[in-house]
């Protein structure tokens, strides 16, 4: 349970601006004689396509010597560059830093396996590997602004035995729309709520007094009145939908004052 009210905290705090997580002092309007606060917590959830996908990788090469392996990735670079290009990427969305000698063991010695697996056996082609002992890579991205062109350009990395661990990561260009129908979404499900326990207490709603996204909501509170969508915050894949797509995530919180009917 404690890692899952950690979770959420996290998720929420990515989902709200900083400057809003600094608390700060409010004097709201006094309650008239014979209203009631009442305090819920709502969140909105959006799923828009996305505008531009990222491929993040490494490009890897081995050698004899330090001299070898740096060739040997140079030429990799340029072999997936012209793959790239023939997939209509642009030349400045595509990003590679230096090369940089034994560094990155662990993720060269992943996609030489994984293209030692995908290829047909060759004993004489893996002692050639074991004598190159000398490791070099190079960390790419890859900025895709056509997202559908992302498992494509995927695969076609996986064929060379680049493997992209993390897979596509989907962006928008400006989420502040998907917001504002996120927020929406959010105070209706606030208000449903507020308008549920006036009609237990026998009471009706009279007006909002607060209205807030700052961090530090009744995390126990929302994982019950927002139980559904909480759970699926923690199901696999869940904030990482498996097509071209970004969920952008509001948390609300909105008291109300109300009074008898």
């Amino acid at each position: 349970m404690r890692l899952i009210i950690v979770g959420l905290a996290l998720a929420l705090t990515a989902s709200v601006p900083l400057a809003a997580s600094t608390q700060a002092p409010v004097t709201i309007q006094p309650l008239a004689p014979g209203e009631v606060l009442v305090e819920v917590n709502a969140l909105g959830m959006v799923t828009t396509r996305a505008d531009r996908a990222t491929l993040s990788f490494t490009i890897s090469g081995y050698g004899g010597t330090e001299t070898e392996a740096r060739s040997a990735v140079q030429q990799n670079i340029a072999d997936v560059r012209a793959m790239l290009r023939s997939q209509g990427i642009a030349d400045a969305d595509i990003r590679i830093q230096p090369i940089a000698a034994g560094t990155g063991a662990d993720m060269a010695m992943t996609n030489a396996s994984i293209a030692m697996e995908e290829a047909p056996a060759d004993m004489n082609a893996a002692s050639a590997m074991q004598d190159m002992s000398v490791p070099a890579s190079a960390q790419a991205e890859v900025v895709i602004r056509n997202v559908g062109n992302a498992p494509a350009i995927q695969s076609a990395l996986m064929q060379r035995g680049i493997f992209v661990l993390a897979g596509a990561v989907y962006h928008l260009n400006d989420d502040s729309a998907p917001r504002r129908l996120a927020r929406a979404q959010a105070l209706q499900k606030a208000r449903a709520d507020a308008e549920a326990y006036a009609g237990a207490l026998n009471m009706r709603v009279v007006r909002v007094v607060r209205v807030t996204e700052r961090v530090g909501l009744d995390l126990l509170g929302m994982m019950v009145s927002e139980s559904q969508l909480v759970t699926s915050l923690f199901t696999p894949g869940a904030m990482r939908p498996a097509g071209p797509d970004v969920q952008t995530m509001v948390a609300v919180g909105v008291d109300f004052a109300l009074a008898p009917r």
